[in-house]
């Protein structure tokens, strides 16, 4: 999307593409508009500027949305969470005054008990922040004192304050990062007597909740793997031959995992994890990256300038179509998703989480592409839920009931696991 923000002089400092400005419904603005009024996604707080001050302001501080943008590009979302708070420089090069463009939709909060958080936020105490058109950060010589108010969920309401200095020249407008203020104070840190009487004892294998602990070894990379999809059908044929096929209207997939010969003290750590999971009951995570390599599925994707994605409309599975087609935000103008390119979102199937695209989509002005995937996502997305075209890792369970494996006359041990690709059972 930073194409369509262009900044040519300082003299038209909000200048957008005109090709993509759009209307109150299309382009750009149509997207602001939807943004306000909650329609993309919902509002933590009022975003009371109009959209022309929001739309100015993107295309003003488009690296700050750049570069705290979730997937290394800016999108809609971003414009939905991150807060764009403002600054007026004066003569002195200080602050004379600071504005809330967006309140965002991040919280800024301190933790103070198990349940108990207070709004919590400032600008940066490194003093870090944006000039208009600027590409890099800038430092300020002397931290502005402004004050951020939020509400009791940490959500920005407001800012003001004035002062500081090295912000840049008379009239400019610079925008402020933002941090929390005052750091948690649950849970305390233990003193050494309580440290010394608390054990981890790996309870996270009770149940087969979502827990990333819950890890198969990676400890040894594995040498080979063999990959099965399976996808049932019920088949008849007619009197004449003809061969009819319905389809169940899912598909499962598999992996063995062979791995060289392990030592005695290498292996210790597979059997145990394999008896932790009770045999195919409790799910796990795999690692698609072993020893600095990317397997299996890690590597099926275009390489995009951003793998790290996000819906940009939610998805309704009680609709069948919509349940098979995602539009997809976050990409960089000119990358491509591809037919065959693998990709994970939460519940986004049953196996694993993980999906492939059948369909070909160049990213428009926007950095959006809508694709086909090759089975329904299993439950309802919401606009902003995180898609990745690069997974570090897949839900699994064990495939079998017993585990086997050998030793040999040197001592070292040989080991074949069949997994299947899952989800986490609440």
């Amino acid at each position: 999307m930073i194409n369509i923000l262009q900044y040519p002089d300082t003299s038209n400092p909000q200048f957008i593409d005109p090709n993509y400005l759009g209307t109150s419904s299309t382009g750009f603005k149509g997207r602001i508009t939807s943004l306000k009024s909650g329609n993309y996604k919902a509002l933590a707080n009022t975003f009371s500027s109009s959209e022309n001050t929001i739309m100015e302001n993107c295309s003003r501080f488009k690296y700050y949305l750049k570069n705290n943008s979730y997937s290394g590009n800016i999108a809609i979302y971003d414009i939905w969470y991150k807060p764009m708070i403002r600054g007026t420089v004066n003569a002195s090069g200080g602050i004379s005054s600071a504005t809330v463009i967006t309140p965002g939709n991040e919280q800024f909060r301190q933790r103070q008990a198990i349940n108990t958080y207070v709004g919590s936020a400032r600008i940066k105490a490194n003093g870090r922040f944006w000039k208009q058109g600027s590409s890099t950060v800038s430092i300020a010589t002397t931290l502005a004192s402004i004050t951020i108010s939020t509400n009791s969920g940490g959500y920005v309401t407001g800012a003001s304050g004035s002062g500081g200095s090295g912000y840049g020249n008379s009239g400019d407008f610079v925008m402020f990062e933002i941090e929390q203020d005052a750091a948690d104070t649950y849970p305390a840190t233990p003193t050494a007597l309580e440290a010394a009487d608390t054990w981890d004892t790996d309870d996270e294998w009770l149940n087969g909740a979502e827990d990333t602990l819950k890890k198969w070894p990676n400890t040894i990379a594995p040498m080979h793997a063999e990959i099965t999809y399976a996808q049932p059908a019920a088949i008849t044929r007619s009197q004449s031959g003809i061969k009819y096929a319905k389809s169940s209207g899912y598909i499962r997939w598999g992996v063995e995992l062979e791995y060289p010969p392990m030592t005695a003290n290498q292996f210790k750590e597979y059997h145990a994890i394999v008896q932790a999971a009770r045999g195919q009951a409790t799910p796990m995570t795999l690692d698609l990256v072993q020893n600095g390599n990317n397997i299996l599925w890690k590597n099926f994707n275009s390489n995009n300038s951003a793998n790290s994605l996000r819906l940009k409309d939610g998805v309704d599975v009680s609709d069948a179509n919509k349940g098979l087609i995602i539009l997809l935000e976050g990409l960089g103008t000119g990358d491509t998703l591809n037919q065959g390119d693998t990709i994970v979102g939460a519940n986004g199937d049953c196996n694993g989480e993980i999906n492939t695209i059948i369909s070909t989509a160049n990213a428009n002005a926007f950095g959006e592409a809508k694709v086909r995937l090759s089975y329904p996502i299993k439950t309802d997305q919401s606009a902003g839920d995180p898609w990745t075209t690069s997974p570090n890792s897949v839900i699994v369970t064990l495939n079998e009931s017993e585990f086997l494996y050998s030793v040999g006359v040197n001592g070292l041990y040989n080991l074949t696991v069949s997994f299947e690709l899952d989800e986490w059972k609440l």
